[in-house]
Formats: C-alpha cells, sequence, structure tokens
C-alpha cells in the first residue's frame, strides 16, 4: 500500500496516486475558489489564487507526485473602489473549470479500478 498525502491507497500505481494527488490539488482550488465567492462584497478582501499544474508536472518527471504541493498566491487583478478585487464572473468560470477537472479525474479513477475489479474477478 502507498500513501498518498496521508490517504492511504489500495492501488499503488504511479498512475492511479497521480490522479489521486491532482485531485486532492484540484480541492485546494476549489475551496480557494468558494471562499473568493464568499466574500465578492467583503471590504479589502483579495482574490486567493491556487497554482500547482507545474509543481506537479515536476514531481511527475521526478518519478513521486505525491510531492507535488499547491501554492497560493494573492491575485494581481485590480481592486474595486472597497479594495475588493473578486471578479464573480472569472470565479465562477474557474470554479466550473475546476469542477469538470475534478469529474474528469474521478471518472478516470473510477474507470481505473473498474478494470482492476475485472482483471482480479478473472483469477
Amino acid at each position: 500500500m502507498s500513501t498518498t498525502q496521508g490517504t492511504m491507497s489500495i492501488v499503488s500505481d504511479s498512475t492511479s496516486i497521480t490522479l489521486q494527488t491532482a485531485l486532492q490539488l484540484l480541492d485546494t482550488r476549489f475551496t480557494a475558489l468558494e471562499h473568493n465567492i464568499a466574500n465578492t462584497s467583503t471590504p479589502g478582501f483579495l482574490a486567493q489564487r491556487v497554482e500547482f499544474e507545474d509543481e506537479l508536472s515536476l514531481a511527475i518527471a521526478n518519478g513521486d507526485p505525491t510531492t507535488a504541493r499547491a501554492e497560493t498566491v494573492t491575485s494581481a487583478d485590480p481592486v474595486d473602489g472597497f479594495g475588493n478585487n473578486v471578479d464573480l464572473g472569472k470565479e465562477m468560470v474557474q470554479l466550473t473549470e475546476t469542477a469538470l477537472r475534478q469529474q474528469m479525474l474521478v471518472r478516470a479513477l473510477n474507470d481505473r479500478y473498474s478494470r482492476i475489479r475485472t482483471a482480479s474477478e478473472d483469477f
């Protein structure tokens, strides 16, 4: 068994571990986007962006995707008259994109587990 950022995994092949790690990183982004949306009208609130794609690519190239970490940075988007820089439209688009990516990864993991289950039934 392998451990992916504290989560036990029955399947320890590199593809499954990579998919699980990417899903966890996307969840971090999704949470930040939800937080941004919740603070659309909060004076002085600055939106947060979660970046991890380059880090994940490097970790995969180095053979251990579980070392990839999300980096949260403050958005450099311009602020409004209240010092807030959350653009609700932009946040909703990013939230939708993140949710679609999560769905894609979950489907890929389900597919993978289904193949493993089918293969194990043949024995």
